[in-house]
């Protein structure tokens, strides 16, 4: 299950950036086309922050569809590789976006020690 290990970079990431801040809230953006299961993912990014050590209270996976630009010129969404244009017919297109897996929000909030 490769989720696992796409999670755990996730997370290594993420503690990159904030550090020893606890993350109220994450929100990460699997493209259609990345390969990546969206429910494997969510399940697997609770584990991985436990083993990472990141202070994840809250989280979610989206799935984002695949944008596609025809040789007719027509732009589309596409829910998987083999979707022909809807215009055409046809497959001689490029991909815009929907291989990405992208963090696009993240909340996190500096614990603080005056309490001790």
């Amino acid at each position: 299950m490769h989720e696992l290990s796409v999670a755990e970079s996730i997370c290594r990431s993420v503690s990159e950036r904030v550090g020893d801040a606890r993350v109220e809230e994450m929100v990460v953006q699997v493209g259609a086309l990345s390969g990546v299961n969206r429910a494997s993912l969510e399940f697997c990014l609770g584990e991985a922050a436990q083993v990472t050590g990141l202070k994840l209270e809250r989280f979610s996976v989206e799935r984002v569809p695949a944008r596609a630009r025809c040789e007719c010129g027509e732009t589309y969404e596409a829910d998987e590789l083999m979707q022909p244009c809807p215009r055409c017919g046809g497959f001689s297109r490029s991909f815009i976006n929907g291989e990405d897996i992208v963090v696009s929000k993240l909340v996190a909030v500096e614990e603080n020690d005056e309490a001790n």
